[in-house]
Protein backbone atom coordinates (compact mmCIF):
# COMPACT_ATOMS: atom_id res chain seq x y z
CA UNK A 1 0.00 0.00 0.00
CA UNK A 2 1.32 3.43 -0.91
CA UNK A 3 1.39 5.71 2.10
CA UNK A 4 0.80 9.41 1.67
CA UNK A 5 2.69 10.45 4.75
CA UNK A 6 6.17 9.25 5.62
CA UNK A 7 7.90 10.67 8.67
CA UNK A 8 11.42 10.08 7.44
CA UNK A 9 12.30 8.46 4.14
CA UNK A 10 14.66 8.11 1.24
CA UNK A 11 15.79 9.66 -1.15
CA UNK A 12 18.11 10.25 -4.27
CA UNK A 13 18.46 13.50 -12.78
CA UNK A 14 17.58 16.42 -14.34
CA UNK A 15 14.37 18.42 -13.84
CA UNK A 16 12.10 18.47 -16.87
CA UNK A 17 11.22 22.10 -16.28
CA UNK A 18 12.59 24.52 -13.68
CA UNK A 19 10.26 26.82 -11.83
CA UNK A 20 10.76 30.55 -12.21
CA UNK A 21 13.62 31.75 -10.04
CA UNK A 22 15.20 28.31 -9.52
CA UNK A 23 18.99 28.28 -9.64
CA UNK A 24 20.85 25.28 -11.02
CA UNK A 25 23.68 24.47 -8.62
CA UNK A 26 24.91 21.47 -10.58
CA UNK A 27 23.79 19.36 -13.54
CA UNK A 28 25.56 16.50 -15.28
CA UNK A 29 24.59 14.38 -18.27
CA UNK A 30 27.96 12.56 -18.18
CA UNK A 31 30.35 13.00 -21.04
CA UNK A 32 33.16 12.17 -18.60
CA UNK A 33 33.73 11.76 -14.85
CA UNK A 34 34.84 15.36 -14.37
CA UNK A 35 34.72 16.27 -10.66
CA UNK A 36 33.19 12.96 -9.60
CA UNK A 37 35.57 11.02 -7.33
CA UNK A 38 35.02 7.25 -6.94
CA UNK A 39 35.53 5.81 -3.44
CA UNK A 40 34.72 2.16 -4.13
CA UNK A 41 33.07 0.07 -6.81
CA UNK A 42 33.61 0.12 -10.57
CA UNK A 43 32.46 3.55 -11.79
CA UNK A 44 32.76 4.39 -15.49
CA UNK A 45 31.16 6.83 -17.91
CA UNK A 46 29.76 4.98 -20.93
CA UNK A 47 27.30 6.17 -23.60
CA UNK A 48 26.40 9.31 -21.65
CA UNK A 49 25.72 7.48 -18.36
CA UNK A 50 27.57 7.11 -15.07
CA UNK A 51 27.64 3.37 -14.42
CA UNK A 52 28.52 1.35 -11.33
CA UNK A 53 29.21 -2.08 -12.79
CA UNK A 54 30.36 -4.21 -9.83
CA UNK A 55 27.36 -6.26 -8.69
CA UNK A 56 29.35 -7.75 -5.80
CA UNK A 57 30.30 -4.45 -4.19
CA UNK A 58 28.06 -3.74 -1.20
CA UNK A 59 29.39 -0.24 -0.49
CA UNK A 60 30.03 1.36 -3.88
CA UNK A 61 30.30 5.13 -3.66
CA UNK A 62 31.22 8.20 -5.68
CA UNK A 63 31.07 11.88 -4.69
CA UNK A 64 31.41 15.37 -6.09
CA UNK A 65 31.41 18.91 -4.77
CA UNK A 66 28.25 21.05 -4.80
CA UNK A 67 27.31 23.57 -2.11
CA UNK A 68 23.80 23.00 -0.72
CA UNK A 69 21.60 25.24 1.41
CA UNK A 70 18.03 26.55 1.31
CA UNK A 71 15.22 24.77 -0.52
CA UNK A 72 16.92 22.11 -2.63
CA UNK A 73 15.69 19.79 -5.36
CA UNK A 74 17.74 16.68 -6.17
CA UNK A 75 16.95 14.73 -9.32
CA UNK A 76 18.46 11.86 -11.26
CA UNK A 77 17.58 8.98 -13.55
CA UNK A 78 18.62 5.45 -12.62
CA UNK A 79 18.49 2.32 -14.74
CA UNK A 80 18.99 -1.33 -13.82
CA UNK A 81 21.92 -3.12 -15.47
CA UNK A 82 22.43 -6.36 -13.56
CA UNK A 83 22.35 -7.97 -10.14
CA UNK A 84 19.48 -8.58 -7.69
CA UNK A 85 19.57 -12.29 -8.48
CA UNK A 86 19.57 -13.00 -4.74
CA UNK A 87 16.54 -10.67 -4.35
CA UNK A 88 18.67 -8.10 -2.56
CA UNK A 89 20.19 -4.73 -3.47
CA UNK A 90 19.80 -1.01 -3.09
CA UNK A 91 20.89 2.47 -4.09
CA UNK A 92 20.69 5.99 -2.77
CA UNK A 93 22.17 9.43 -2.41
CA UNK A 94 24.02 11.14 0.41
CA UNK A 95 23.01 14.80 0.57
CA UNK A 96 24.43 17.71 2.58
CA UNK A 97 27.78 15.96 2.98
CA UNK A 98 30.24 18.17 4.88
CA UNK A 99 33.26 16.32 3.44
CA UNK A 100 33.42 12.93 1.72
CA UNK A 101 35.41 10.14 3.31
CA UNK A 102 37.16 9.23 0.05
CA UNK A 103 37.08 5.65 1.33
CA UNK A 104 34.98 2.52 1.08
CA UNK A 105 32.63 3.43 3.92
CA UNK A 106 28.98 3.05 4.89
CA UNK A 107 28.83 6.62 6.21
CA UNK A 108 29.90 9.88 4.57
CA UNK A 109 30.90 11.92 7.62
CA UNK A 110 28.07 14.38 8.40
CA UNK A 111 25.30 13.83 5.87
CA UNK A 112 21.91 12.25 5.24
CA UNK A 113 21.54 9.07 3.21
CA UNK A 114 18.27 8.59 1.40
CA UNK A 115 18.09 4.94 0.40
CA UNK A 116 15.91 2.63 -1.68
CA UNK A 117 16.28 -1.01 -0.73
CA UNK A 118 15.14 -4.14 -2.53
CA UNK A 119 15.10 -6.90 0.09
CA UNK A 120 12.50 -9.58 -0.48
CA UNK A 121 13.46 -11.58 2.61
CA UNK A 122 13.22 -8.61 4.99
CA UNK A 123 10.04 -7.08 3.59
CA UNK A 124 8.34 -10.14 2.11
CA UNK A 125 7.48 -8.10 -0.99
CA UNK A 126 8.72 -7.79 -4.56
CA UNK A 127 9.13 -4.03 -4.38
CA UNK A 128 11.45 -1.26 -3.27
CA UNK A 129 11.26 0.32 0.20
CA UNK A 130 12.46 3.71 1.37
CA UNK A 131 14.80 4.33 4.29
CA UNK A 132 16.76 7.29 5.66
CA UNK A 133 19.91 7.45 7.74
CA UNK A 134 21.82 10.27 9.39
CA UNK A 135 25.52 9.75 8.88
CA UNK A 136 27.91 10.76 11.65
CA UNK A 137 31.20 9.36 10.39
CA UNK A 138 32.71 6.42 8.52
CA UNK A 139 30.51 3.76 10.09
CA UNK A 140 28.23 5.52 12.54
CA UNK A 141 24.81 5.71 10.91
CA UNK A 142 21.63 6.62 12.77
CA UNK A 143 18.71 4.72 11.29
CA UNK A 144 15.45 6.52 11.80
CA UNK A 145 12.96 4.28 13.56
CA UNK A 146 10.80 3.19 10.68
CA UNK A 147 10.34 -0.16 9.04
CA UNK A 148 10.42 1.37 5.61
CA UNK A 149 7.59 2.37 3.32
CA UNK A 150 6.86 1.01 -0.09
CA UNK A 151 8.11 3.20 -2.89
CA UNK A 152 6.08 2.68 -6.07
CA UNK A 153 8.75 1.27 -8.33
CA UNK A 154 7.37 -0.99 -11.07
CA UNK A 155 8.95 -4.42 -10.64
CA UNK A 156 9.88 -4.54 -14.33
CA UNK A 157 12.27 -1.61 -13.77
CA UNK A 158 14.37 -2.99 -10.91
CA UNK A 159 14.32 -6.70 -11.48
CA UNK A 160 16.38 -9.45 -13.06
CA UNK A 161 14.01 -9.41 -16.02
CA UNK A 162 14.60 -5.71 -16.78
CA UNK A 163 15.49 -4.67 -20.32
CA UNK A 164 19.20 -4.89 -21.20
CA UNK A 165 21.44 -1.84 -21.05
CA UNK A 166 21.38 -1.44 -24.84
CA UNK A 167 17.94 0.16 -24.46
CA UNK A 168 18.20 3.53 -22.70
CA UNK A 169 14.70 4.91 -22.24
CA UNK A 170 12.73 1.83 -21.10
CA UNK A 171 13.40 0.73 -17.56
CA UNK A 172 14.50 4.17 -16.38
CA UNK A 173 13.34 5.42 -12.99
CA UNK A 174 13.28 9.16 -12.28
CA UNK A 175 14.09 10.14 -8.68
CA UNK A 176 13.10 13.57 -7.39
CA UNK A 177 13.62 14.76 -3.83
CA UNK A 178 13.01 18.21 -2.32
CA UNK A 179 14.44 19.29 1.05
CA UNK A 180 14.24 22.63 2.88
CA UNK A 181 17.37 22.90 5.02
CA UNK A 182 15.80 25.64 7.15
CA UNK A 183 13.00 23.36 8.38
CA UNK A 184 14.03 19.78 7.59
CA UNK A 185 10.78 19.31 5.67
CA UNK A 186 10.49 18.14 2.10
CA UNK A 187 8.94 15.87 -0.48
CA UNK A 188 9.83 12.62 -2.23
CA UNK A 189 7.98 12.57 -5.53
CA UNK A 190 6.18 9.54 -6.89
CA UNK A 191 8.09 8.42 -10.02
CA UNK A 192 4.90 7.12 -11.60
CA UNK A 193 2.78 10.20 -10.82
CA UNK A 194 4.82 13.43 -10.87
CA UNK A 195 1.92 15.37 -9.35
CA UNK A 196 1.99 13.30 -6.13
CA UNK A 197 4.59 13.00 -3.41
CA UNK A 198 5.37 11.73 0.07
CA UNK A 199 5.87 14.18 2.92
CA UNK A 200 9.30 14.23 4.53
CA UNK A 201 10.08 15.60 7.98
CA UNK A 202 13.68 15.35 9.18
CA UNK A 203 12.78 16.97 12.49
CA UNK A 204 14.78 20.20 12.49
CA UNK A 205 16.91 22.57 10.43
CA UNK A 206 19.80 20.98 8.53
CA UNK A 207 23.37 22.18 8.20
CA UNK A 208 24.82 23.37 4.91
CA UNK A 209 26.48 20.68 2.80
CA UNK A 210 29.38 20.85 0.37
CA UNK A 211 29.14 17.48 -1.43
CA UNK A 212 26.73 14.83 -2.65
CA UNK A 213 27.49 11.13 -3.09
CA UNK A 214 25.79 8.31 -5.00
CA UNK A 215 25.72 4.81 -3.51
CA UNK A 216 24.84 1.28 -4.59
CA UNK A 217 24.71 -2.10 -2.85
CA UNK A 218 24.94 -5.43 -4.70
CA UNK A 219 23.56 -4.10 -7.98
CA UNK A 220 24.91 -2.59 -11.19
CA UNK A 221 23.12 0.62 -12.17
CA UNK A 222 23.38 3.46 -14.68
CA UNK A 223 22.84 7.05 -13.51
CA UNK A 224 22.08 10.02 -15.73
CA UNK A 225 20.81 13.61 -15.61
CA UNK A 226 21.95 14.20 -12.03
CA UNK A 227 21.14 17.70 -10.85
CA UNK A 228 20.80 19.87 -7.77
CA UNK A 229 18.89 23.15 -7.88
CA UNK A 230 17.91 25.72 -5.32
CA UNK A 231 14.38 27.12 -5.27
CA UNK A 232 14.51 30.89 -4.78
Amino acid sequence: MIKRNIMLIFLVGMCTASAFGDRILFADSFEYLGEWEPHSGDWVVTDGELRQEDVNEKIAGISRIVRQEGILVYEFDVRYLSGLKDSYGGFGIHILVDRPTGLRSWGQNRSYLFWLTYDVQAYQAENVFAQVYKSKGLTRMEYYDMRGDEYPVPTDILSVTALPDTSKAPGTLHIKLMIDTKTGNGRLYNPNRPDSYYDINLGSALETGMYIALRTNSVALAFDNVSVRMVE
